[in-house]
């Protein structure tokens, strides 16, 4: 049956024309349906064209053809069948009429269609294109499934695409869709004579099996914003029995039927800048289904605003996006739909305007002006390096009231660097604005005193002078490794590697060179290295790489083959003592000692990285592996690295993946305090002093010992981290005077002796297990996803009061909803992992529901 969709009569009698229209014009009939790969039955038989007369007369098609754009067409001849075109009817082109019944006019040649890309172009006697449609996947619906026209009187032209049609749903043949010689999905508005400025928007509400099919929200320009009685129609009454109701509001209209329309059309004046808007209710009695809104929009201009508002969780959807809007049954829920405005928002960025120098950690104020007459939704802030070819990476997303934004410049940013602001208005037209170049250099503060160093670029004058001697008037020194040399005096400073620098002065450096953009290889002598994080960024020791031999091996995986410690010490004017970090930094010097010969360090830039590397899964306290600190402190003097404890994967012998050695001595280390677990048996190469003693779990029953030194002497404390572990056992002996302490009970120990050396024992013993009652929590928390921010995993937990289901919501800062899902949730602690796979970069919040409790928290994806 042919759709007609009007306002009403009067409306519709006014878009008729008065006289027939002139034939043979393109567009005087347009292809509103195909079939070029059916299913039920052969391409010979189901293949079929649908033509549609736009005009008032007929139209006879006899001696045109119908072809593609290379050889293959066929002419049509009254012998085989109809060719006339009825006025606001239609004529199928079809091969043979077995099994559809469909044909009207029967394709005699071999012309038929491609089942993925062809293109139909139908011609008149005089070769002229009345219409065609090109299409690239004729089976995006799936095979069996006609393809039908949107809406005629978007196309007008003759001229169709791909992207204007739909899938059929009437049933055809078997599993086949298609409607030749009706409407079908096609809305055909009277004579397709229709105004330009005649637009509407059709919403069906369904939930459960029941609907209200027949709400339009239009404009026209003989209408007004009030209400017209030739435009404007009344709600009825809820029906008795289930139902549900769509309906837009006007009490302000005081009408004697009441304040509920079910068709509302306002003035078309304006539209091209300001949004208008229309509120409107959905009401029902059915419960247990969720309910649906299908949106049907005719003749809007592609350009204008689509926008819904659910005004229960005030979130934004954008029409141009999904046409289809599902929520979880309310008995009533508030909408507001708004149409219009084509203008994109008016931006100025006012700062930074190009030019300008920054340095890394400083701040700068974004700042701009932005106005549109239906307001702003958002701003998204970008940034690019002059060698990043235009692909900005994000910064933030803020509200469009914002005028300014904070930014701390990346700590690893160098270069030319400008910003990109997109400003989007709440009708989802966006403007975009990119600042001209500025420039941010690397800076460094290195505190007075002794300090580990090293260059995190390749510098463009590698002169001492030029690197440190420019930024102090006081004199410094700088010195190099070599395991058979000592500590050597040296002139230039290299990529990767570690250096020695005193000053007597806190100094401030700032470098310009080149940044390392791919991989960096630096070499490592048997022994003791010196080296530097050659990138500038934070690199985790589980994101280094080994080289041994011409083969690559993960540099966690080359530690537990023996051929270099895991272990990485650092040490900054300042500090207590050395420092033992996971992720190598810019601008520090580490020691790393090589364990084998023929080695080389490999440093991958982040967007370099490739997978497989093996992490390093050591857990402060798990079931069968845990680590505990000591910590040693004489005066100003400290020694805070020195770690004991189990792990799966460790022996009691040497691991270099596990244990580590004692790091060399500092420069200004002659009275320094150290503790150190002793091996006279271990790595020789080594020596005999280790900085971290793992091994292997423990059994029920089995006790354990460290045996470690302090090398000081005088007012000594002794410390620990502390020790909650029900089924273990820790004392500590002092073996001098035989005295032992429970740390579990203490958490330090201090002493004052007058020897250099002092020796301890730790023993640990596993005990039984200590069982614990599971607590019933209370109340429902929705906690922090972690990690956060994250890419593109993160994991999402909550607690439940009692079993339940559970609702979470993903939406975007514009409230437009990504992610749904229901979840049966269990008592207690529940845990969703949530892959962002196909989200951009950007501010999202999460929303947690049930059993009336809601809660929302904000997370930040970044790619």
């Amino acid at each position: 049956m042919k759709k007609l969709v009007s306002f009403f009569g009067v409306l519709l009698s006014c878009l008729l024309f008065s006289a027939a229209l002139r034939a043979q014009s393109p567009g005087d009939l347009i292809i509103t349906e195909f079939m070029a790969d059916p299913a039920g039955t052969s391409d010979t038989d189901g293949e079929y064209v649908e033509l549609y007369n736009t005009t008032s007369s007929d139209i006879d098609i006899s001696g045109w053809a119908i072809k593609d754009t290379s050889s293959n067409n066929h002419t049509i001849d009254a012998a085989n069948g109809l060719t006339i075109v009825p006025a606001g009817g239609f004529l199928v082109l079809g091969k043979s009429d077995s099994l559809y019944n469909h044909r009207d006019y029967e394709v005699t040649s071999s012309f038929s269609l491609g089942n993925t890309a062809d293109q139909i172009v139908l011609e008149n006697g005089s070769g002229e294109v009345i219409c065609r449609i090109d299409y690239t996947d004729g089976d995006k619906f799936g095979s069996g499934v006609a393809h039908e026209l949107n809406h005629v009187a978007n196309h007008l032209s003759g001229v169709t695409n791909d992207s204007d049609y739909v899938a059929a749903t009437d049933s055809l043949f078997g599993s086949d869709k298609g409607s030749p010689g009706a409407a079908g999905n096609t809305i055909i508005t009277g004579s397709e004579a229709s105004l330009s400025s005649e637009m509407e928007m059709r919403i069906l509400a369904t939930v459960g099996g029941y609907g209200d099919l027949h709400n339009i929200a239009g404009v026209s320009d003989s209408a007004t914003d009030g209400f017209d009685p030739d435009f404007d129609m009344p709600e009825p009454a809820a029906p008795p029995q289930a139902h549900i109701q769509l309906y837009f509001l006007h009490p302000e209209w005081s009408h004697p039927s009441g304040e509920n329309f079910t068709y509302d059309v306002r003035s078309a004046s304006g539209l091209d800048s300001v949004a208008k808007s229309w509120a409107f209710e959905v009401s029902t009695n059915v419960t247990g289904s969720d309910i649906q809104l299908q949106f049907q929009e005719f003749d809007i201009p592609a350009g204008y605003g689509l926008r819904l508002i659910d005004k229960e969780l005030d979130s934004l959807v954008n029409l141009r996006d999904t046409l289809i809007y599902e929520y979880t049954n309310d008995a009533l829920r508030r909408f507001e739909l708004a149409i219009g405005d084509l203008t994109p928002p008016s931006v100025a960025l006012s700062y930074p305007s190009g030019g300008e120098t920054f340095y890394h950690s400083d701040s700068i104020s974004i700042s701009w002006t932005a106005t549109d007459a239906s307001d702003l939704r958002s701003h998204v802030l970008y940034y690019a390096t002059a060698s990043d070819s235009g692909n900005f990476v994000f910064i933030d997303e803020v509200l469009g009231t914002s005028s300014s934004y904070e930014w701390a410049v990346p700590k690893y940013l160098l270069g030319q660097v400008q910003i990109k602001l997109v400003t989007t208005d709440s009708m989802f037209n966006q403007q975009e604005i990119v600042s001209d170049y500025f420039a941010i250099q690397g800076r460094y503060t290195f505190n007075a005193g002794w300090s580990l160093i090293s260059a995190p670029y390749l510098p463009n004058d590698n002169s001492i002078n030029s690197v440190i001697g420019n930024y102090t008037s006081n004199y410094y020194y700088i010195y190099d490794y070599d395991r058979s040399e000592g500590y050597i005096p040296f002139e230039s400073m290299y990529n990767g590697k570690g250096y020695w620098l005193f000053t007597p002065d806190t100094i401030t450096v700032s470098m310009d060179g080149e940044l390392v953009v791919d991989s960096a290889v630096v070499p490592l002598a048997l022994g003791w290295n010196m080296i530097g994080n050659a990138l500038n960024e934070e690199v985790p020791s589980e994101k280094l790489y080994l080289k041994r031999d011409g083969n690559i091996y993960d540099f966690l995986a080359a530690a537990d083959s023996g051929w270099v410690s895991a272990s990485f010490y650092a040490f900054s004017a300042g500090d207590l003592g050395y420092t033992n970090p996971d992720t190598l930094a810019p601008w520090l010097g580490y020691w790393c000692a090589a364990l084998d010969s023929n080695l080389a360090l490999i440093f991958r830039a982040s967007s370099k990285e490739e997978s497989g590397s093996t992490p390093l899964n050591f857990a402060v306290a798990t079931e069968s592996g845990w680590q505990k600190t000591l910590y040693v402190k004489s005066g100003e003097d400290a020694d805070m690295i020195s770690v004991f404890g189990v792990h799966p994967n460790a022996s009691d012998d040497f691991d270099a993946r596990h244990d580590a050695p004692e790091p060399p001595a500092t420069p200004s280390s002659k009275n320094a305090i150290s503790l150190y677990f002793t091996h006279e048996n271990w790595n020789s190469l080594l020596g005999s002093k280790y900085n971290k003693d793992i091994r292997s779990p423990l059994a029920v029953g089995e006790t354990k010992t460290w045996q470690f030194s302090i090398a000081q002497e005088g007012d000594i404390q002794l410390a620990w981290d502390e020790i909650s572990m029900d089924d273990y056992e820790f004392i500590l002996r002092d073996l001098v005077d035989s005295s032992s302490i429970d740390m579990a009970t203490k958490n330090s120990y201090r002493y004052v002796s007058g020897e250099a050396l002092r020796s301890f024992e730790i023993a640990v013993t596993k005990l039984e297990a200590v069982e614990e009652k599971d607590a019933v929590p209370s109340q429902y928390e929705l906690q922090q996803n972690y990690p956060n921010p994250f890419n593109p995993s993160t994991t999402i937990a909550f607690t439940m009061k009692k079993a339940s289901q559970a609702t979470l919501q993903i939406y975007d800062l514009l409230g437009r909803v990504v992610f749904r899902k229901q979840i049966n949730a269990v008592q207690g602690l529940n845990a969703f992992q949530f892959n962002a796979a196909g989200l951009s970069s950007g501010v999202y919040f999460y929303q947690l529901r049930t059993d009336g409790f809601s809660d929302t928290k904000k997370m930040m994806l970044l790619k």
